[in-house]
């Protein structure tokens, strides 16, 4: 079986690599969970996806507490390391759809600075897999940060 914690975050493109909720600058975009691909008896493991569990603490970007979930696919062969295969799925609303002291922006019908010109946000991650939480040695970890956003606002299919 495996733990898995999961950071996220909407970054602007040039911004550096941060999972800092842009609502309140405070909390942290973060997911848990623990028993992932477990034994289900003889060594074959289980391909049920599992949700995963919001952070505790101030979330202000939290819409839906199982709006995302991991799933154990395979386990490579002795040629590729005995790498493992897992699949996340992260479903969310952007929100807010304003800020406080902005209805009068949107009632206008002008632009957050996030959205204007070519501002955009862009969706950042880092995996985190281990065997148990309580263990942070041997952690295999992969942050995904490298595609550029393109982030519409209202009626807007892409940003621009």
């Amino acid at each position: 079986k495996n733990y898995l914690r999961f950071r996220f975050g909407l970054i602007e493109n040039n911004e550096p690599t941060n999972y800092v909720s842009k609502i309140d600058g405070t909390a942290e975009n973060s997911f848990s969970v623990d028993g992932v691909g477990f034994d289900t008896g003889g060594g074959v493991r289980s391909l049920v996806p599992v949700a995963l569990n919001s952070a505790i603490g101030v979330n202000s970007w939290k819409t839906d507490f199982d709006s995302a979930t991991v799933a154990f696919l395979s386990t490579g062969t002795q040629a590729e390391d005995y790498e493992q295969v897992f699949e996340i799925n992260h479903y969310f609303t952007i929100l807010p759809f304003f800020l406080d002291g902005e209805l009068s922006n949107i009632q206008n019908l002008i632009q957050p600075a996030l959205f204007t010109s070519t501002n955009t946000l862009k969706y950042v991650f880092d995996a985190q897999f281990n065997t148990t939480l309580s263990n942070p040695n041997g952690t295999k970890s992969a942050t995904i940060d490298n595609w550029l956003g393109a982030v519409g606002w209202y009626n807007e299919s892409l940003n621009g």
